[in-house]
């Protein structure tokens, strides 16, 4: 690259950079709000931040992943604490997406264009909302590096397809050069893809083989055989470790000095069965079912979990799960495109570059996945930005030189109107923490409360900040929260008997700590080697699928009123409910009312009221929206810390709950208002006394029990 290009190049890096830098800086003075942190840090805006932030510190599942040694590295580095780290690293890292685009862009020789495609891919609203500041989760890095995967394949084909003609040429000693340091090149990005974020070995494998078939259709028989080299190279370096850093440095060096085709051949044979059986080595029979799971799963075929080892039906979390939910045509292009006007032409654009860039077709499985998002959930969305944002700019470089326009200035004034979306979008946003204040001061609490080996019962989304915040083991997580432990987790929160809550906690920790014990003395080995608190891979619903689906149900039902005796070994075991389960209470309720036979549970009624609201107390009726409607009961949660109950007589009617501190007024049904959530919460904790000790009392927001 010459020096001009090189200053060029650098000075569209710094734009692009910068503005994606600025706009995720311009909610910092709202997050120097005191009850945004706890004990001088900031508080996190997603969940899953807190699973790096608990690996990091060694109290985590997640203690060996990726982003939980960075995060450690470079709090060893800096010495600043790492959740500081983790709140400011979308701020840095997630604009570094235009690097890769600008790259594109520089190998089709329209530098410029990058202007337009890299903002847009930085500032999509689909990845935007992910990456700001707080978002400390692996989606900093998880559009750039399939980008840069796809700019490796690119850099490295574009020599040899350059057009849609497949035109026969000289197979050059450049060429071969060319062809084993790009794949060695691209080989390597793939490597550190599958290090950092091992989920996207699909996306992955998509776009390795699409792009098998595109160079095959575009690219002479002589020189295809020879690119299946490249193709056997990215193999084995991406998913081979080490062992295949040592496989491909052997097989450079024998197609580099060998000159017979028919040895090649054999070399080429030898090195992708080498290739295919490091990869079912590693991934085993998930190497070809991961390229089918993700997509029945998100796309929410099965309400329940199927998984033949199971003979009891457990429950699937990805229907409640938010980032899995479908989105709509309207949100799927302010999504993807930002509005219509940027969406359209880049999807018009997208199909005009590719008529004279063919490499832009590697990009149709990201794309194909973006658009597919309407039912494949709101987190796909993500993908598309960059392709959007490379059919508008490479798009409308393909119509400028037909009139012979010079688009530099006309790429500054694009980029100044797709940003202004952005702009628009981050005046309204506000700060997002996922708890409150209080909720992580009483997992600080916990800390200095629960015996080191015990283990939190908290709602699963809360599971990695408990994690963090009381260094204690959880019960459920991000990443443990579908039907073995979702359904054990949404019973004791659900059930309106305080025997049952307590019987199915106990059972499940017995059960669980058998399973430890029976691991440690085969060889088992935790799934997190090293760390302060191991976690094993237990199956949280063994004894109750040894049952089978109709003993299990029956032996469920029968924990409301037959005690049994558990095992004086196991570990403490603590209940915490919070307020902000209330928000999450039509969920828990489907999943706690489950059939184990059917497969199939039932939510229970919540409802927020807003507007002006009448509370008839000597008849007992409340009026809202123009309705009047009876109460049967109405549980007031006064600012002196106490509670009043009133109940009256109707045939049917609404259980109320009116929270003085916000104020605020919820209605629900009877099977929400007489759950475990609601009644411990708020209720007398006296009345659980036989089965539960309050340990934490945070009235109306928390309330901690140790299980008896």
């Amino acid at each position: 690259m010459k020096k001009s290009n090189t200053i060029y190049f650098l000075f569209i890096f710094l734009l692009t950079y910068s503005l994606g830098v600025v706009l995720r800086l311009w909610e910092l003075p709202l997050w120097n709000a005191p009850h945004l942190h706890v004990n001088g840090e900031p508080i996190m805006a997603t969940h899953d931040a807190y699973a790096w932030l608990a690996g990091a510190i060694g109290t985590g599942n997640n203690y060996n992943a990726p982003m939980s040694t960075i995060l450690s590295l470079l709090h060893n580095i800096t010495g600043i604490n790492v959740a500081t780290i983790n709140f400011w690293l979308p701020v840095i890292v997630a604009p570094l997406v235009c690097l890769p685009i600008i790259f594109i862009c520089q190998l089709f020789g329209i530098v410029e264009a990058s202007l337009v495609a890299g903002t847009i891919a930085s500032l999509g609203t689909g990845y935007f909302l992910r990456t700001r500041m707080g978002y400390g989760d692996t989606d900093i890095l998880t559009i750039f590096l399939p980008l840069a995967y796809c700019a490796g394949l690119i850099y490295w084909l574009k020599p040899f397809i350059n057009n849609w003609r497949r035109k026969d040429y000289e197979f050059t000693l450049i060429l071969k050069q060319h062809l084993l340091k790009g794949s060695i090149f691209t080989g390597f990005i793939l490597l550190f893809y599958n290090w950092f974020y091992p989920n996207a070995y699909p996306i992955v494998m998509y776009t390795y083989i699409f792009t098998i078939f595109l160079s095959f259709l575009l690219t002479p028989r002589k020189i295809f055989i020879n690119l299946l080299s490249g193709f056997t190279i990215i193999l084995i370096i991406g998913f081979g470790q080490l062992i295949g850093l040592l496989l491909a440095s052997i097989f450079v060096y024998l197609i580099y000095t060998e000159t017979n085709n028919k040895k090649k051949t054999i070399y080429n044979l030898v090195f992708l069965s080498c290739a295919l059986g490091l990869l079912f080595y590693h991934k085993h029979w998930g190497a070809i079912l991961s390229l089918i799971d993700p997509i029945l799963n998100y796309a929410k075929i099965f309400p329940f979990l199927e998984e033949k080892k199971y003979s009891i039906k457990l429950p699937q979390v990805l229907a409640s799960v938010r980032e899995a939910q479908n989105v709509s045509l309207p949100m799927l292009i302010q999504r993807v495109g930002q509005n219509p006007y940027i969406f359209f032409p880049g999807l018009i654009g997208f199909i005009l570059a590719c008529t004279r860039f063919p490499l832009l077709l590697i990009f149709l499985p990201q794309l194909g996945l973006s658009i597919l998002s309407f039912k494949l959930g709101n987190r796909f969305t993500m993908y598309g930005p960059p392709i959007i944002g490379l059919g508008l700019s490479l798009g409308l470089t393909f119509i400028l030189e037909k009139i012979k326009i010079k688009p530099l200035i006309l790429y500054l004034l694009l980029t100044c109107f797709v940003i202004y979306p952005t702009i628009n979008l981050v005046k309204i946003l506000r700060p997002t923490p996922v708890l409150p204040q209080v909720y992580a001061k009483s997992f600080l609490e916990i800390d200095k409360i629960a015996n080191p080996k015990a283990q939190l019962w908290q709602w699963w989304d809360y599971g990695y900040a408990a994690q963090y915040y009381a260094k204690r083991k959880s019960f459920g997580d991000g990443g443990r929260q579908n039907g073995p432990y979702l359904y054990p987790l949404a019973l004791a929160h659900t059930t309106s008997s305080p025997l049952q809550a307590a019987q199915i906690i106990k059972f499940t920790a017995q059960d669980q700590q058998e399973q430890i014990t029976e691991m440690q003395q085969n060889g088992t080995k935790p799934s997190n080697p090293g760390a302060k608190i191991l976690y094993w891979p237990i199956d949280p619903v063994r004894k109750l699928n040894l049952m089978g689906a109709t003993k299990a149900q029956t032996f469920i039902d029968s924990l409301k009123e037959k005690t049994l005796n558990f095992s004086a070994d196991i570990p403490e075991q603590y209940f915490v409910l919070s307020w902000e389960n209330l928000n999450l209470s039509y969920w828990i309720s489907y999943f706690g009312n489950w059939s184990l036979i059917t497969g199939q549970g039932v939510h229970g009624g919540f409802k927020r009221l807003k507007g002006k609201i009448n509370l008839n107390l000597s008849k007992g009726y409340i009026s809202f929206s123009g309705k009047t409607l009876p109460m049967l009961k109405l549980l007031i949660l006064k600012k002196d810390g106490t509670s009043m109950e009133k109940s009256w007589i109707h045939p049917k009617g609404l259980y109320i709950v009116y929270n003085a501190y916000l104020p605020q007024v919820i209605a629900m049904d009877k099977t929400i208002y007489n759950s475990m959530m609601v009644q411990m919460l708020l209720n007398n904790p006296n009345k659980f006394k036989p089965y539960f000790t309050l340990v934490l009392d945070k009235f109306p927001w928390v309330r901690v029990y140790k299980v008896n």
